[in-house]
């Protein structure tokens, strides 16, 4: 009886440990995420350390969708845009008082700049997959971010073009300035994707390093320091979706020529993030992880994290997990390239 018990028990667990291969073979489990996304506050909505009104007179609190004036500008700036960056392009002469715009050069930028300063007085804006179109297709990058950055050259050149006047219209130069930075945040506050939202501080920084060196010359040295106090707390900010974007979310390979990042951080980003920036860009990535993992357990994860996206109430994430099933790896080379000319 003894040797009979010991006999099924053997039996049993050699079927048991045959199972658990199997199990572990064919049904993996996915991998953990890493302290990339784990540590504390990586998953946390980052915000200014200091109020816009350290920056700005007040808050935006126009109604309306200040992305209908932007569009305006858009239009306004490729209608002329080579004479536009040729008048730009005078910006160090003008400094160095070798050159002036004539008066139909800063017609032709106000052009721009008056619908931009419209835009300014909206409390907000909600520009992508209203003024876009609502795919995103390969490469995935949002050019709409790079669209801002150069528009925003203009009420840059007239804020200096005002400067170089003296004295008493270094208010003039202050309010061009302030529509650069309100831009910045606009961007930052719609939370579309991450690129754009770094390219919005970066907006927001532009703008307070010019308004620092005015206000210096106007004898506001107190104004001066609020508003690099604000850049300075804006700095962490860009790092860590700059971290998140060059580091966790679009990284092309890794060690063993695998595609794609680390699995676990994609899924937790995706899962738990709370920016809907970071959401849509780990979303996207989910392609990657679905192509190149070498775990079949984080395959199917990135699988199923897509078909649930697939399923959002928000537009932007359910583009994102369509862009994400329909990714190929000629895709991947494409966005690599595209990420190295950035």
């Amino acid at each position: 009886m003894g040797n009979k018990f010991v006999w099924i028990l053997a039996g049993l667990l050699a079927v048991g440990g045959a199972l658990f291969i199997v199990k572990v073979t064919l049904f993996p489990s996915p991998s953990n995420p890493t302290r990339a996304t784990t540590d504390p506050g990586r998953l946390e909505l980052k915000l200014p350390e200091e109020p816009v009104t350290s920056v700005l007179p007040k808050e935006p609190d126009g109604a309306g969708n200040a992305a209908d004036d932007y569009e305006i500008a858009f239009r306004n700036y490729n209608e002329r845009k080579e004479s536009i960056r040729d008048v730009v392009g005078k910006y160090y002469d003008m400094f160095a008082l070798k050159t002036r715009p004539t008066d139909e050069e800063i017609s032709r930028l106000k052009r721009v700049a008056d619908p931009i300063r419209a835009a300014s007085g909206k409390k907000d804006m909600q520009y992508y997959f209203v003024k876009t179109p609502q795919v995103m297709a390969s490469p995935y990058l949002p050019v709409e971010a790079a669209d801002f950055q150069d528009v925003m050259t203009v009420p840059l050149m007239l804020a200096a073009y005002e400067f170089v006047q003296g004295k008493e219209r270094y208010g003039e130069a202050e309010k061009y300035l302030f529509d650069i930075f309100i831009a910045g945040y606009h961007m930052l506050n719609e939370r579309a994707r991450t690129e754009i939202v770094i390219r919005g501080i970066g907006l927001e920084r532009l703008a307070c390093a010019e308004l620092g060196k005015l206000y210096i010359a106007w004898g506001k040295p107190d104004r001066a320091a609020a508003v690099k106090k604000y850049s300075d707390g804006m700095m962490d900010f860009s790092s860590t979706l700059r971290e998140f974007d060059g580091d966790v979310i679009w990284v092309l390979t890794r060690p063993g020529d695998n595609i794609g990042p680390e699995p676990g951080d994609v899924s937790n980003l995706v899962l738990n993030h709370k920016d809907r920036c970071v959401r849509v860009d780990a979303i996207i990535s989910l392609g990657m992880v679905k192509l190149g993992a070498s775990n079949r357990g984080d395959v199917k994860r990135a699988n199923e994290l897509i078909k649930l996206k697939l399923d959002s109430p928000d537009p932007i994430e359910r583009a994102a997990a369509k862009a994400a099933a329909d990714m190929s790896k000629e895709d991947i080379a494409k966005l690599a390239r595209a990420k190295r000319q950035r």
